[in-house]
């Protein structure tokens, strides 16, 4: 009887020892490492509204390879200024549902929803707007980035 209990004793303590080495699940990617890295900007989609009629659209797609936005995983983030020999550089936050980002420079703070986001490209808008003679018109900008260059 004592040889059948310290023999079960010794199945029961192989299953846990099984069991308890299961491959450890990979950590989820954090929201910077989702955007981490070099986005170049491929095209700005500029719509102007009065109300919700349509009074005009531009269309821009003339970029380079100097165009670009890089996000690092530790929150900061640089870009090239035409005529400038070093990049702006700023801090910037992305909320874990992946939908608003947030850049922070000096003195000034943007913020942009996230339409879409890929391992090959990342889709921003703004909305802004502004008053003229009486009416209030709004601005809906569309930018679209690539991870490969132009």
């Amino acid at each position: 009887m004592k040889k059948i209990k310290i023999s079960a004793l010794f199945l029961f303590l192989i299953c846990v020892g099984i069991s308890s080495c299961g491959k450890d699940e990979a950590d989820e990617p954090t929201a910077n490492s989702k955007i981490a890295g070099k986005w170049y900007v491929k095209t700005a989609v500029v719509t102007t509204y009065n109300g919700s009629t349509i009074v005009g659209t531009n269309t821009t797609s003339a970029y380079t390879a100097a165009d670009y936005m890089e996000f690092s995983v530790d929150g900061k983030y640089t870009y090239p200024i035409e005529g400038q020999t070093a990049p702006q550089v700023g801090s910037y936050t992305i909320n874990d549902e992946l939908t608003r980002l947030t850049l922070n420079e000096t003195d000034d703070t943007e913020y942009y929803n996230i339409q879409s986001l890929t391992s090959s490209e990342l889709v921003i808008s703004q909305e802004d707007s502004y008053t003229e003679a009486g009416v209030t018109f709004k601005i809906i900008e569309v930018i679209t980035h690539s991870k490969t260059p132009s």
